[in-house]
């Protein structure tokens, strides 16, 4: 009780909080080895990872292929970091705290490892973060609920709160199946597609986690054949979690399914597992795991939830409703003003609309800083082209506009009207890839589309 650590070494038999637990040794022994358990595998997941990303990114740099053995080593340390997890799951510390630590370990040994391998550049933020989500689970330890007794699995879910819980899970579950397969073949930067696997993988992960715990107040036949069951779902969960990153922007995947599964854990154990009668303040302890799903969002630049319900907000409104719209409108008149009485002012003023449009772009998160530097880039390797031809493929290759464009396709036609007649076609061998025709592009093949509608009608007539 002095330390305040739910893994702090206690003797065989006292409980944490000074009463008897009437526990065996082993079982003592247990609970002290299971944040270091969620420590080393927090470690080898982020070790096994970090070697298939180093060998991938090498294999980019010299034209390697990745080797099988690679693939290999890190399916079974896979397999192997799953056992120690669920051994810390089944000591008795509370599930959130296992898990909360082995989150922690991860995220800083990934940092150290990808900075040290040059894999990815952590700015400011994204380093801050990390080591904020590290003493915030430190706190954790102190602030979170003793190691549970031994209780009855029947009395624990068959409590009313967690029967409406487990049938919201088990709801929350279906919905995101379904979401995936309705999202299947949309593209991996679309939000509803990486919020059904993130909660897909979440709830299975979490159930997983729970069932680990379980196993600890097991015995005999029963624990066997539990495990069993436990082995073939972590099975499923394991081919799951390999396959989300896969389809959806793991950049926007991996941090959003890392706090759902951390808020779905925490809540299972105040409903299921009793957590707020072994701790003495609730407020602190909801507190620290607040700053830790603050501290993943702020070290995850990918994800900026207020500039998705701008993005949202932009598609599902005429361009005039919102500033960034108005900033492209008017790069749009001033681009057409140029074509009527081209001359030093009207150069002027698109130079203006144009700076206007990139800086409330990247603001809103529309453009990327790395999407500005290519076209900057393409711009100067093609001097002697019309930039505004290829400053009007670059938008149109945005995935922003690809969006808006299906729902508005007469702004797509103004938009093409911009670019002065005979330079699209200098785009055909420089900007498309297997000289495909520049007709083949976004904002051509919504043109063909309504001009060809305009066809039918006429001949209907």
């Amino acid at each position: 009780e002095k330390s305040g650590l739910p893994f702090a070494p206690v003797a065989p038999g006292m409980d944490l909080r000074g009463g008897s637990r009437h526990k065996t040794a082993s079982q003592a022994i247990s609970a002290e080895v299971g944040i270091p358990m969620a420590i080393v595998t927090g470690c080898c997941y982020a070790a096994a990872a970090n070697l298939a990303s180093y060998v991938s990114t090498e294999g980019v740099r010299t034209g390697r292929k990745r080797s099988r053995l690679v693939a290999n080593s890190k399916l079974s340390a896979a397999h192997g970091e799953g056992l120690i997890i669920t051994a810390a799951y089944a000591s008795g510390i509370p599930v959130p705290i296992v898990n909360a630590t082995m989150v922690a370990t991860n995220l800083i040994t990934n940092m150290f490892l990808q900075i040290w391998l040059r894999i990815t550049f952590y700015d400011k933020s994204m380093r801050t973060g990390t080591v904020i989500f590290a003493f915030a689970v430190y706190q954790l330890a102190y602030l979170g609920p003793t190691p549970h007794e031994e209780e009855s699995l029947v009395a624990m879910f068959a409590n009313r709160h967690a029967v409406v819980w487990v049938v919201m899970l088990t709801t929350s579950c279906i919905a995101a199946a379904v979401g995936i397969h309705m999202t299947m073949n949309a593209p991996m930067e679309s939000f509803p597609k990486t919020l059904s696997w993130s909660v897909l993988v979440s709830v299975l992960g979490a159930a997983a986690d729970n069932a680990a715990a379980c196993l600890g107040l097991l015995e005999g036949w029963v624990l066997f054949c539990s495990m069993a069951f436990y082995g073939m779902g972590a099975f499923i969960l394991l081919v799951l979690s390999a396959r989300a990153p896969a389809v959806c922007d793991a950049a926007a995947y991996v941090p959003l399914q890392l706090c759902i599964q951390m808020v779905i854990n925490m809540i299972t154990g105040l409903v299921v597992w009793h957590d707020g009668e072994r701790m003495q303040s609730m407020q602190p302890y909801l507190t620290a795991f607040a700053i830790c799903l603050s501290s993943v969002y702020m070290s995850s630049p990918n994800v900026d939830l207020v500039a998705g319900m701008h993005h949202w907000h932009v598609r599902r409104k005429p361009l005039t409703k919102s500033s960034f719209g108005r900033a492209v409108l008017e790069l749009l008149a001033t681009w057409q003003q140029d074509q009527v009485s081209p001359g030093a002012e009207s150069k002027e003023d698109i130079a203006t609309a144009l700076q206007s449009v990139l800086n409330v772009g990247i603001s809103r998160g529309i453009f990327t800083p790395t999407g500005v530097a290519e076209l900057v880039v393409d711009l100067h390797s093609q001097q002697g082209s019309t930039s505004i031809s290829r400053i009007v493929w670059w938008m149109q290759e945005t995935q922003f506009f690809k969006e808006y464009f299906v729902g508005h396709p007469e702004f797509a036609k103004a938009l093409r009207s911009a670019v002065p007649p005979g330079t699209w076609d200098m785009l055909t061998e420089d900007c498309i890839p297997n000289g495909r025709s520049a007709s083949t592009s976004p904002t051509e093949a919504l043109i063909d589309d309504d001009d060809d509608d305009s066809e039918d009608s006429e001949a209907g007539e």
